[in-house]
């Protein structure tokens, strides 16, 4: 048995036996070996595509491939196209739109209880995001980079390479699709990979296993953190508040690990530490929850806001 096709059967072994694995899959090499392999291992699968519209005939062809995969193993599909291009007429940024837009679909789709969204990102789209994070100054949380298991979104794929990943595609007689745009430097992903690390491996060969380790290492420290604050955002959900003995010791990760737990912008931190030190009943709405946070003697109270004004 290859390493990637034992890779996953491990790495899926503890997921419930009626788990329907709902596959990302664009028709590049990448999700279409994870979908031979999961069809392989004999795992329930329900395949997603998103055609952006975006290239013409060759996103066609991209769908294509994925449809013809799936009848030929009966294996259920669902697409969704949308025309980007028209979502992008009154500006926004190309990436973060489709992102956005193939992330919905995928929630809507894999809405039963044991569902599992898989995706199909490698150890190189690992190292390539570090390095980006480096330049947005992302702090510990972006360091950390994808989780193989977050949620109900799961990447078997990250500990091996796109070189390993083509080997075996080749091996095993798979079809793939290859996305020209993936060969355009004007994206700076595009430039990391096709340019930034071909050098900086040329010089550093220990390069890329440095990086990879210390994401790993911030990977840890990111899971120790959310474990931490599960526990004062139950007490916060049984409770509905949040004591400044137990506010006032967390770190600046910490607390914004707090917010995103509870659902709330990173932005509002600064208005908590405000309210921290304003006086008693002032408050701060948080308007998408439809809550409101009343500064009280001893911490933060927790209100339904039922009017939302």
């Amino acid at each position: 048995m290859s390493k990637i096709k034992e890779h996953i059967q491990e790495f899926t072994a503890s997921f419930e036996a009626a788990t329907t694995y709902y596959v990302a899959c664009s028709g590049g090499v990448d999700s279409m070996v994870l979908l031979f392999v999961l069809h392989q291992l004999g795992k329930t699968i329900h395949v997603l595509h998103v055609n952006y519209q975006l290239r013409g005939e060759a996103s066609d062809l991209d769908q294509q491939v994925i449809e013809d995969y799936c009848n030929q193993h009966s294996i259920p599909y669902s697409i969704h196209s949308v025309e980007l291009s028209k979502e992008l007429e009154n500006g926004g940024n190309l990436q973060d739109l489709a992102r956005n837009v193939r992330y919905t679909f995928f929630k809507e789709k894999a809405l039963e209880i044991h569902t599992k969204i898989v995706l199909a990102h490698h150890a190189d789209d690992q190292l390539e995001l570090f390095l980006l994070n480096i330049a947005r100054k992302s702090g510990v949380m972006g360091l950390s980079c994808m989780l193989p298991e977050y949620g109900r979104i799961i990447r078997p794929l990250l500990p091996f390479s796109k070189q390993e990943i083509l080997e075996f595609a080749k091996k095993e007689g798979i079809v793939w699709r290859e996305d020209a745009s993936n060969q355009s430097n004007k994206y700076r992903r595009n430039s990391i990979r096709n340019v930034f690390l071909p050098e900086i491996e040329a010089q550093l060969p220990e390069f890329r296993e440095s990086c990879l380790y210390l994401i790993e290492q911030f990977q840890k420290n990111q899971v120790e953190v959310e474990q931490k604050i599960k526990i004062v955002t139950h007490k916060i959900q049984q409770e509905n508040l949040l004591l400044y003995s137990d506010f006032d010791v967390l770190t600046e990760v910490e607390h914004i690990e707090l917010l995103r737990q509870l659902a709330i912008p990173f932005g509002f931190l600064k208005e908590f530490k405000k309210l921290r030190h304003a006086e008693n009943g002032k408050r701060l709405q948080l308007k998408k929850a439809k809550q409101l946070v009343i500064r009280t003697r001893t911490g933060f109270k927790w209100q339904l806001n039922e009017t939302n004004d």
